[in-house]
C-alpha cells in the first residue's frame, strides 16, 4: 500500500523539516492525541449525544470529553483497573490480513474487545450511572488507542515497545516514538492542532471513515504499522523522511478517531 493511496501527501507545516526533528514538552497520543481525538469527536456530536456527555461527565461536551480522554491511562496505577491492561491494544499476526476475534482478542481482552464491551453497556437503560459514565471514559480513550498504529503492533516486540530507535540523537522505542515523540514536533497546542486537522476534514471523508468497525480500523492500524512503522534502517536512526510519512499519518488516524467517536456515540444516542 502506497502512502499516497492513504491520502494525498499533505505539507508539513511551514515549520518544516527542522521542526520535525526538535523535542518538545507536550504531551502526544499519551495525552495531546487523546485530547485532539476528543476534541474533534465533541464537535460533530448530534444535540442528543452532546446531552447525554453533558449528564454522564457533567460539564462542557469538549471540556469534558478532553478531560475524559486520558482517564483510561491514569488509572493504570490502580490494580482495581489491573483487568483493564490488556484493553489498549491488540496484535495480530505478521502475516495477517483480517481480524479474528478468537484469535486476536480472546475472552474480548483487548482494544476491539473493549471497544464492544463499552458501547454494549451505553447502551444498555439498565446500566447504572456509574457504569455508564466509566464506559463512556473508557470508549472515548480506546477509540483513540486503536488508531495509533502501534497499537495494533505485533505481540513479539510489544507492539514497537522493545525496539530501539534514535530521534533527534536521543534513544528511545518505537512505540513511544508514534505514541507521542512525533506530535511533539508539531509545537502546537491541543486548540490549535485540532483546528489545523478539522479544516482538512471534508464531508466525503467523514462519511467514508464513518462506514467501518472497530475491527475493520484494527486491521486499517495494523496494516500502517506493518507498512510504516516497522520498516527502520539498520541502526535505528529516525529520518527526517520517515518523521514526515509518520506525522501524515498520525495526522489522519487522529482526524479519523475523531469523526468515529463522534459516529459511535451518536449511533448509540439516536434520536
Amino acid at each position: 500500500m502506497q502512502l499516497k493511496r492513504i491520502r494525498t501527501i499533505r505539507n508539513v507545516p511551514r515549520t518544516g523539516l527542522a521542526t520535525i526533528l526538535i523535542m518538545s514538552s507536550l504531551m502526544g497520543f499519551g495525552f495531546q492525541g487523546h485530547q485532539i481525538v476528543a476534541t474533534i469527536a465533541s464537535h460533530r456530536l448530534s444535540a442528543r449525544a452532546q446531552a447525554e456527555v453533558v449528564r454522564l461527565l457533567d460539564g462542557n461536551p469538549t471540556e469534558s470529553m478532553v478531560a475524559a480522554s486520558t482517564w483510561a491511562d491514569e488509572i493504570r496505577s490502580d490494580s482495581s483497573y489491573d483487568y483493564a491492561r490488556t484493553f489498549h491494544y491488540v496484535n495480530l499476526p505478521p502475516d495477517a490480513s483480517d481480524y479474528q476475534a478468537e484469535r486476536d482478542c480472546p475472552d474480548q481482552a483487548c482494544v476491539v474487545g473493549a471497544i464492544r464491551r463499552y458501547e454494549k453497556v451505553l447502551a444498555d437503560s439498565s446500566a447504572s450511572l456509574a457504569e455508564q459514565q466509566e464506559a463512556l471514559k473508557f470508549l472515548i480513550h480506546f477509540v483513540g488507542d486503536l488508531h495509533q498504529p502501534l497499537h495494533a503492533g505485533l505481540a513479539a516486540d510489544r507492539g514497537g515497545n522493545d525496539i530501539t530507535v534514535i530521534f533527534n540523537g536521543e534513544t528511545s522505542n518505537l512505540h513511544r516514538l508514534w505514541d507521542y515523540l512525533l506530535i511533539e514536533t508539531r509545537q502546537l497546542s491541543v486548540e490549535d492542532y485540532t483546528s489545523e486537522l478539522e479544516s482538512k476534514i471534508k464531508r466525503w471523508d467523514a462519511a467514508q471513515w464513518s462506514k467501518g468497525q472497530p475491527e475493520t480500523w484494527a486491521v486499517e492500524s495494523f496494516q500502517l504499522a506493518r507498512n510504516y512503522a516497522y520498516p527502520l534502517p539498520e541502526n535505528g536512526n529516525i529520518s527526517p523522511d520517515y518523521a514526515k510519512k509518520g506525522l501524515i499519518i498520525l495526522d489522519l488516524q487522529m482526524e479519523k478517531a475523531g469523526v468515529r467517536l463522534a459516529w459511535i456515540l451518536n449511533q448509540i444516542y439516536r434520536q
